[in-house]
């Protein structure tokens, strides 16, 4: 390259000879654009692409405003309350033109008072004539104004794979359901719908392309009348309003669902019913053969009474599911915890509270149930703990060291040692019982990875090196 002397005498040189990457072809340039774009939806602004791409000269300008694909990804997000949203009718109105006939992957998250409802409708009302080209489409809305994007999914076949509304101002007291009709959406895969107002229309028809989905409702009866619809989905995630009334499925039939392989639920329900409040009645109802990973919480309320013993029991009726991954983040009946750990012979990975990590969870997972089976869950590989105290932190340690080492009683361990342990904390110091127990400092070195991460989800790796040890 030449020097700047040079340039500034106004030698001629070739611009590619100043900047090498203008030597590439446009269609590696273009592809190296998209790569800046991908993995999320860009927001309007010049310090995010595709603006700041068209910054850098004329001729990437050119480039990037010749590509509608690029101009194809939007997310707006705003508080009307403290801005006026004319600006994103301008903004959307270029990003439309810009995109031509491009697939459209639209985020749109606004909060606002009823007096702002009507900046939002027109917001809305700008991408209606482009139904045809929605992809993706996510909606975090008031309420009162998704009707015309109901409407539009009820009536039109469009191209959209990911369809995700919720809502941001729930109306309880408006004017009743919002009937949706997905019938029609046949390239639907991913759908998130978290608005206890949505319901599916009567008579709907299955929708057998859904892989993902994720509710919440107003009664038990949407929940069960969308997994039945669903006849391929394989994740689930279900959150229950705080008002969710478990009641009416108290001798109920059992809905076999033989494609899920996830099922998390979320149930925010605080006790202020001997009954209705308890999600153990909705798990009753549900036989899951192809189960790989359980969830349950956070947030979560159960009875805690020795009779809650529904986990267990889901998975005995469900002959023994091939789950891998357990996180319960709640706490359940110790008793039914170490039930549910020996149903599970082929779990991998395990998340549960401080307060079930005790001696009889330890006691489960250290005793050898037949001679050729050393361990309940010989294949666990993963702890995870949540809220660390120095009790839970010991009794890991010990199930590490179990595990890792094997005791007189145990037979060789070698094929059954846990490799991964991951520590919820709330400040540093709280993972010390676990990292000073003895034998912990030699697993480490040997091979066992520990992690710590605190509420703000900073992690820190706790190797044998680390300062932590110095002060041993």
């Amino acid at each position: 390259m030449r020097n700047s002397a040079q340039m500034s005498q106004g030698a001629n040189i070739d611009i590619a000879d100043c900047f090498p990457i203008h030597n590439l072809p446009p269609e590696i340039l273009g592809e190296i654009f998209h790569l800046c774009i991908e993995r999320s939806l860009p927001r309007p602004v010049i310090t995010e692409a595709p603006l700041k791409l068209g910054r850098i000269c004329r001729y990437w300008r050119k480039l990037v405003l010749s590509d509608p694909s690029l101009w194809c990804r939007l997310s707006l997000r705003r508080d009307t309350a403290e801005r006026n949203v004319s600006l994103d009718l301008e903004i959307l109105d270029e990003w439309l033109v810009r995109s031509q006939r491009a697939p459209l992957w639209l985020s749109m998250r606004y909060s606002a008072t009823p007096s702002a409802y009507h900046e939002i409708d027109r917001v809305i009302a700008k991408i209606i004539p482009h139904y045809y080209r929605w992809q993706y489409l996510e909606l975090r809305i008031p309420t009162a104004c998704l009707s015309p994007i109901i409407s539009t999914l009820s009536e039109c076949p469009t191209i959209v794979k990911f369809l995700r509304l919720a809502a941001t101002s729930p109306d309880r007291t408006g004017d009743g359901p919002l009937n949706i009709d997905l019938s029609r959406q046949s390239y639907l895969t991913d759908l998130t719908m978290y608005d206890t107002r949505l319901q599916l229309v009567k008579n709907h028809g299955a929708m057998h392309t859904i892989r993902t989905l994720k509710l919440e409702c107003p009664t038990v009866h949407d929940y069960f009348k969308c997994l039945d619809l669903c006849p391929s989905v394989e994740e689930v995630r279900l959150s229950f309003d705080v008002l969710i009334d478990f009641r009416p499925s108290i001798h109920p039939s059992i809905h076999t669902l033989p494609s899920i392989r996830t099922l998390a639920l979320a149930a925010y329900t605080f006790g202020y019913d001997g009954t209705m409040d308890d999600i153990g009645l909705f798990i009753e109802c549900l036989q899951l053969p192809g189960l790989y990973e359980l969830e349950l919480g956070p947030g979560t309320f159960t009875r805690h009474s020795e009779q809650w013993t529904y986990l267990s029991e889901l998975l005995e009726r469900s002959g023994h599911p091939p789950l891998k991954s357990l996180k319960i983040r709640i706490p359940i009946p110790l008793d039914e915890f170490c039930a549910c750990l020996r149903k599970a012979p082929g779990l991998e990975v395990l998340r549960a509270p401080s307060i079930l990590f005790v001696n009889p969870t330890l006691d489960t997972l250290t005793r050898r149930l037949h001679p050729d089976q050393p361990f309940v869950c010989p294949q666990l590989r993963r702890v995870e703990l949540d809220y660390c105290n120095p009790v839970a932190c010991e009794a890991t340690a010990e199930l590490v060291l179990r595990r890792w080492c094997g005791t007189e009683m145990d037979a060789d361990p070698s094929d059954c040692s846990i490799s991964t342990v991951v520590l919820k904390i709330f400040r540093d110091n709280k993972v010390d019982p676990f990292l000073y127990y003895p034998g912990i400092r030699q697993c480490i070195k040997d091979g066992l990875l520990v992690t710590s991460c605190d509420r703000q989800g900073h992690k820190t790796v706790y190797t044998y090196d680390h300062s932590k040890f110095s002060s041993e």
